[in-house]
């Protein structure tokens, strides 16, 4: 009987009728996971302290074993995270000598505990998900360091297979370059590039996905919309996603009088994503920290040309700038690369082409084939 163990910093809620809801892009990775074990128990917490975006599990053939939300900002949350250290640990041996094979998600607190307690497992078969910048060169918090040491040591990863974002030069032999997926095979329909292209010196049409937050700069995008309205270009701009900066750009929007060429729809359905970068020409991404950035592989599939500063695999994923253009948060910066594409349309078709057909390869069929490899 196959047994699974996650161990996972996200927080588990349960609804009223019964479901379990946690992180959206983890559930809908995990529900892959989930239909290859016969049992699985989530090691996680089952508080949160601040919303975030959430999706229901399909699979219900799994139980949560409650441990404590691990934080250190109060002098007095910190002091209950440290009493709580054996408990934990307690529970993680137990769940550990249950189980036929160990998945840990980092890099984040219980990250680190499991990669601690796994030390003492060598003869368990275990798999690590690095969901970060595995770019060592990278400015990272200590404790995420410490975690890259601890999974990138072959001495100290015993049958274990640690899953990173991207191709990097100092890979260890435990180390395997992976990826996350988001459409299905049925979900390549055909997408009219020339179409587009004939489109884009008349209206440019751009697109924004993810959190409202200093992380992926969104007043950064609409600088860049409001500097080509300057210039005389035709433009719109619609940015998908909530968060704690969105009164600042409404902000923007009212005194810039943007009103007419911004849309802030908040969260959104995952079909009205797709829409919405179906129909555009360039994706505006410039996130300060990722792991796999989702909306620049979707916004490929979809012949979207991502615009994006160089951060974790990016580079990997857009071919250096065979697929996208890499920046730097400039506003100058981007209006000068959109204007190159306007010079040179067919340059933004190629791009757009070679991207589709990049993204295009990383199914979420071909993603449960990979996950079958790990745990055979």
């Amino acid at each position: 009987m196959a047994r699974l163990l996650v161990i996972t910093a996200a927080p588990h809620l349960t609804n009223s009728d019964g479901s379990v809801k946690s992180y959206g892009p983890y559930v809908k990775e995990m529900d892959l996971w989930f239909n290859h074990f016969e049992e699985v128990v989530i090691l996680s917490p089952t508080i949160v302290f601040k919303p975030f975006l959430t999706r229901e599990f399909e699979s219900s053939h799994f139980k949560i074993s409650s441990v404590p939300y691990l934080h250190s900002k109060t002098i007095g949350r910190a002091l209950y995270s440290f009493l709580s250290l054996p408990y934990i640990f307690l529970k993680m041996v137990f769940w550990m000598l249950w189980s036929d094979h160990i998945h840990i998600r980092c890099p984040n607190n219980y990250g680190l505990l499991g990669s601690i307690m796994q030390l003492f497992f060598p003869w368990k078969k275990k798999t690590a998900k690095y969901a970060n910048n595995w770019d060592w060169g990278s400015k990272q918090p200590f404790t995420y360091r410490l975690q890259q040491y601890i999974l990138r040591n072959t001495r100290l990863t015993h049958n274990m297979t640690v899953l990173v974002y991207g191709k990097w030069p100092d890979l260890t032999k435990n180390i395997k370059p992976f990826f996350t997926a988001s459409y299905h095979e049925s979900e390549k329909v055909f997408v009219d590039l020339e179409l587009k292209k004939m489109a884009l010196p008349q209206k440019i049409k751009f697109a924004f996905v993810g959190t409202l937050t200093k992380n992926k700069e969104p007043l950064f995008c609409l600088k860049v919309i409001h500097s080509l309205l300057k210039k005389g270009y035709e433009v719109e701009l619609t940015m998908m996603g909530e968060g704690r900066e969105r009164a600042l750009l409404e902000q923007f929007i009212e005194e810039n009088h943007l009103q007419q060429h911004v849309s802030l729809l908040g969260n959104v359905t995952r079909d009205k994503v797709k829409d919405e970068l179906h129909h555009s020409h360039f994706l505006l991404f410039a996130s300060h920290s990722e792991g796999w950035p989702k909306a620049v592989a979707e916004s490929m599939w979809w012949g979207c040309v991502p615009i994006t500063t160089n951060v974790s695999c990016v580079s990997y994923m857009i071919g250096q700038t065979e697929r996208g253009s890499l920046i730097e948060i400039d506003p100058e910066m981007a209006v000068s690369e959109v204007e190159k594409y306007l010079n040179m349309p067919d340059m933004w078709l190629s791009k757009a082409q070679k991207g589709m057909a990049w993204a295009r390869e990383y199914t979420l069929e071909r993603f449960d084939n990979e996950i079958k490899k790990l745990i055979i």
